[in-house]
């Protein structure tokens, strides 16, 4: 029986203090680029693809954060919109795990706070993630590299569509993991089973993991341009771009 991968969630990992960016209060998805918040495009985002359900995962004392969880909450935009604390999740990976508990039976997008992309990515994903059969546990995107100090490589295999190394440590390639994915219903189950650290760990530890233990279940969606938002040089350039598509 196939699995019911309809896809009306979505998880946001909001726990970034933006350093480098002079985040206000340490609240790194209130730099705004282009006039907007970056929450707002990871917003826009989700609107366009017809989520419903969102649930944003941040640290307990961002107060700016969960203020704006509730308004936000209050506005309609969404169903349902919820907060969750990630201080006992250390590190990126934590944060993953955390919303895929959450979500765990049901498909899910996860994104970084910090990702501007064309308005229509997410929603392209999920009907790329839809197209597949119940091999895939995920998908990741991946983009051309536009600028990143420190990239995750993705390398795919013969057609184009099978993950088959994922992570820094592995030879660059033409692609770079854009900040957002896509898990199955029955991703939740196989992050279970896979053997991760109790510290702090990145979550591409978690997609090595997943491509490791089960071969060929994570494929690739490709959309360019993807902008990973770490410091003004990508802040600039990011709104470059936001102008001339406008």
């Amino acid at each position: 029986m196939a699995r019911d991968n309809a896809t009306y969630s979505a998880g946001i990992m909001a726990g970034g203090k933006g350093t480098r960016l002079s985040a206000p209060n340490g609240s790194k998805g209130f730099v705004e680029v282009g006039g907007r918040p970056l929450i707002e495009h990871v917003l826009g985002q989700l609107e366009v693809a017809g989520i419903s359900k969102v649930l944003i995962a941040g640290q307990s004392q961002d107060h700016l954060l969960k203020s704006f969880v509730e308004r936000l909450n209050r506005s309609a935009r969404f169903d349902e919109v919820e907060f969750v604390a990630t201080d006992d999740a250390p590190g990126t990976g934590g944060a993953v795990r955390r919303i895929a508990e959450h979500f765990r039976g049901i498909a899910h997008v996860i994104s970084t706070i910090d990702v501007i992309a064309p308005l229509h990515m997410t929603r392209d994903l999920i009907n790329f993630a839809a197209g597949l059969d119940d091999s895939a546990l995920s998908v990741v995107v991946g983009t051309p590299l536009l600028h990143d100090a420190d990239p995750l490589w993705v390398q795919v295999g013969g057609d184009h569509r099978i993950v088959t190394a994922f992570g820094k440590d592995i030879e660059p390639t033409d692609l770079v993991f854009g900040n957002v994915r896509w898990f199955s219903s029955a991703a939740g189950d196989a992050l279970e089973t896979l053997d991760l650290s109790a510290g702090p760990y990145r979550d591409s530890l978690i997609m090595k993991k997943l491509i490791v233990t089960y071969p060929e279940s994570v494929r690739v969606f490709k959309c360019q341009p993807v902008f990973d938002i770490d410091d003004w040089t990508d802040v600039t350039l990011a709104e470059e771009w936001l102008q001339s598509s406008s």
